[in-house]
């Protein structure tokens, strides 16, 4: 199980269209519903462009987690006198609440589809496709607003692989879940959201997570 991040326009363009994907009726669903939430009568980018970002990649879901995890304060989980190394990284003063509030675009995403659109707005938004099945359910979100959460986020992450090493385990080894991870690949899921934002803002192209 992984995540995708690809940035290019929501409705495939018929030159980027390399199999089946999404019928096109779900992604002009998606730019409707979002016209109707922000009240705009067409999207402020191109639907469908041509135009692709350089970032189209996968990563593990596993990888994914433990930066959702850092980013909210419950990794990495450090037992006394370690715990003293969580009070010196990067922003450790933030409550659970307050990380919730300060990265709502990197923490509130949908279990399938998230789009991260070029537009500054907060906070994040949940809204309904019809085409889809039940529930139907889908996030957007800014890339402006998630480009400055991303580079706390990646302080953090350098922080920690500063601390126990790149190569280090993410997690120890009794737990099996998730032992194979290193930090260095928790800092690679943050440097691959740094760019796909990057490219969004650049190209004025939303950034889609997808599962």
């Amino acid at each position: 199980m992984g995540i995708t991040i690809d940035v290019e326009s929501i409705i495939t363009h018929s030159k980027n269209r390399y199999g089946p994907g999404e019928r096109r009726e779900i992604q002009e669903e998606y730019v409707r519903v979002i016209c109707h939430s922000f009240g705009w009568e067409n999207v402020p980018w191109e639907e469908p462009s041509e135009t692709r970002g350089d970032v189209s990649t996968s990563a593990s879901y596993g990888r994914y987690a433990l930066a959702l995890g850092m980013a909210e304060g419950s990794f990495p989980r450090l037992e006394p006198p370690e715990m003293q190394k969580f009070y010196n990284a990067p922003y450790a003063w933030l409550s659970g609440m307050q990380r919730k509030a300060r990265y709502c675009h990197f923490l509130d995403h949908d279990e399938y589809n998230t789009f991260y659109l070029p537009v500054d707005f907060t906070p994040p938004r949940r809204l309904e496709n019809s085409h889809l099945a039940s529930p139907g359910h889908f996030v957007v979100g800014s890339s402006i607003q998630l480009a400055r959460e991303i580079s706390e986020i990646e302080e953090i992450a350098l922080y920690y692989c500063d601390l126990f090493g790149k190569e280090s385990r993410a997690e120890p080894e009794s737990n099996p879940l998730s032992s194979s991870y290193t930090w260095d690949g928790v800092l690679d899921v943050c440097v691959i959201f740094r760019q796909a934002c990057q490219e969004s803002i650049e190209l004025n192209l939303p950034v889609q997570l997808l599962y």
